[in-house]
């Protein structure tokens, strides 16, 4: 048996270190991702997609079809209605902005609306033909930099099957990061180019590269990680000529920041979304938490996208990212001479520590893992053909693990685990289509307020509706959320026309019930929140202003069929039996079922 496993394992390794490894990594990237196409709309799909066809309610808040990704922008008024309507919680920021300029990005979705409206196949086809370019240009700037080899074929294939790239590929929402990607490594691409060969054509057209990059999304920041990398490790001209070839792509960075603030893009207001610019205090905060699970993901650690729905990140699991990362420190000490390999740790680590600006999810390592990858592949050509030394003991060992468990179980585990990760976001919206269905297709809906108790996650409302008004199914005419289920509360009915609910810890501060207020952004005794037909009142907060009880003041008695009361029970919603009046009832926490019973 054991010659049969070096057989094939010298087998591989040719493979690897051939001229057609960067194909078969394409090839790989292509194959594996190639069942999206079977897949729909899913979660934030329905916004868009609700967005561009300007369907209602969409049309009211619809802007321009290359403004797609403005959500949330500023105007109490406006923010308002998505909160009337159940597209934000009650406790909404009136003046929270969130929004991101991707024209480009935009203008594809665009494209696909206005030649396949009703065929998402053909949508989550042009996603893959994305992901495959960026796979092919990762690859070509693997061979460039480590040369033609094992090294670079190993970091091509190890980039085009990682698992961390399913829910960006299948996530059609989540496109702009592919779009990014591609042009802002293709920056990088052209930019080698012209430093070796001297073309002063190809530094023009890798300024461009990143101006299309950076329209096409914020990930593209990353890519001036890299470049601002390859002037410091990699270019060895002199530092005057140095700093005048990465001059035109600081003017395309600069034009874009100019253009970015003029319109006023960025987020404020949100304690999911950071702007570092704006609270540059909250986001080094937040990043010193962040960095560090973003990079254990690549290196073989737990998913963050596994924690998303849980109340906080347990301690064990920042602890046991700080050991992952410490001994793959430890694995690459070695090749901290090497100039590519400061390149790649110098680049991973920016473009990580810019993406940190939100939660983290393995969607952002799209750029930081191409460095974190090409360091474990020089650590496997190390170990495997004993061009490095490590001292005996715990360095060995780090390195043998990072060989073994960061390179080899990449290798053959990340394929599988990458199908797992294309079905994250269906499971997500099969679980939504739950409750979805739990509300029934009774065309009294359209005329009714939806209450809905408590849900498993804050937004879990916000995706219902997006998933029946593109069904064309019935959709309540508005929709509350009084809390999350995730924490324990109590409601008390002191009158014939209200509630008062009691959150344990507040209303809002964990999962992504901070995606439209910030902790930093209290919410004082006495804050009115009126809607249609109910009025809600912050009657008790916490130290940090967080409300933990309000009053909820109807128009219409609760009992009134103006309005439909639901509640979040095991695996769906079911009917919420009113209390009486001076009634008081406890409602336990609950964690949100991901997958079926």
């Amino acid at each position: 048996m054991q010659p049969r496993i070096q057989a094939l394992a010298l087998r591989l390794r040719a493979v690897l270190a051939g001229p057609r490894a960067g194909s078969l990594a394409i090839g790989l990237a292509a194959v594996l991702c190639l069942s999206v196409v079977l897949h729909g709309f899913e979660a934030d799909d329905h916004v868009l997609r609700g967005f561009l066809l300007r369907r209602p309610p969409w049309d009211r808040w619809a802007g321009a079809p290359l403004d797609l990704f403005r959500f949330y922008d500023g105007d109490p008024a406006r923010t308002a209605s998505l909160v009337d309507h159940g597209f934000s919680p009650w406790w909404t920021d009136p003046s929270l902005s969130v929004m991101f300029f991707r024209p480009l990005s935009a203008f594809t979705h665009w494209v696909d609306f206005q030649l396949w409206p009703g065929v998402p196949a053909l949508m989550h086809l042009q996603s893959l033909g994305w992901y495959v370019a960026l796979v092919a240009v990762v690859s070509a700037i693997y061979r460039r930099v480590l040369g033609a080899g094992f090294v670079a074929g190993l970091a091509a294939v190890l980039y085009g099957v990682d698992q961390s790239h399913g829910s960006v590929v299948e996530w059609l929402a989540n496109r702009n990061a592919l779009v990014a990607g591609v042009f802002g490594m293709a920056a990088l691409l052209l930019h080698d180019r012209a430093r070796r060969e001297g073309r002063a054509l190809l530094s023009l057209g890798s300024a461009g590269c990143l101006a299309l990059g950076l329209t096409g999304g914020e990930v593209a920041l990353g890519a001036v990680a890299y470049l601002a990398a390859y002037a410091i490790f990699l270019d060895r001209a002199p530092l005057r000529a140095r700093l005048a070839a990465f001059a035109p792509h600081v003017a395309v960075l600069a034009l874009w920041v100019v253009a970015y603030r003029i319109g006023g893009f960025g987020a404020r207001g949100s304690g999911i979304y950071l702007d570092p610019a704006r609270s540059p205090v909250e986001f080094l905060g937040a990043a010193v938490a962040r960095v560090p699970l973003l990079l254990q993901t690549e290196l073989g650690g737990i998913s963050p996208d596994l924690l998303i729905f849980l109340p906080s990140t347990p301690l064990w699991v920042h602890l046991g990212a700080i050991a992952l990362v410490g001994v793959a420190l430890v694995a690459v000490w070695p090749l901290r001479a090497d100039p590519v390999s400061r390149f790649f740790a110098l680049g991973a680590l920016l473009s990580a520590s810019l993406v940190a600006s939100t939660f983290p999810s393995g969607r952002l390592l799209l750029l930081p893992g191409i460095g974190l990858l090409g360091l474990v592949s020089q650590v496997v050509e190390g170990v495997v053909d004993r061009t490095r030394s490590w001292r005996p003991g715990a360095p060995r060992a780090c390195a043998l693990f990072a060989a073994g468990w960061m390179g080899g179980g990449h290798l053959f585990l990340s394929p599988v685990l990458l199908q797992l990760a294309l079905l994250q976001i269906p499971i997500l919206e099969h679980v939504v289509s739950r409750y979805c269905d739990a509300l029934g297709d009774d065309p009294a809906l359209s005329g009714q307020r939806v209450v809905v108790v408590n849900t498993p996650d804050t937004f879990f409302a916000y995706y219902i509706i997006g998933q029946r008004l593109t069904s064309g199914r019935p959709s309540p005419a508005h929709l509350s959320v009084l809390a999350s289920g995730r924490q324990g509360m109590e409601i008390e009915r002191p009158d014939a026309r209200s509630l008062l609910v009691r959150s344990d810890g507040g209303f809002y501060g964990t999962g992504t019930s901070t995606l439209t207020r910030s902790l930093s952004r209290p919410m004082p005794v006495g804050t009115r929140v009126p809607l249609t037909g109910v009025t809600v009142e912050v009657t008790k907060g916490s130290a940090d202003g967080v409300p933990v009880e309000a009053v909820f003041r109807f128009d219409a008695p609760l009992e009134d069929p103006s309005l439909r009361w639901v509640e979040w029970r095991g695996p769906t919603f079911v009917p919420f039996a009113l209390p009486a009046v001076g009634e008081r009832r406890r409602i336990e926490a609950q964690l949100p079922p991901l997958f079926d019973r």
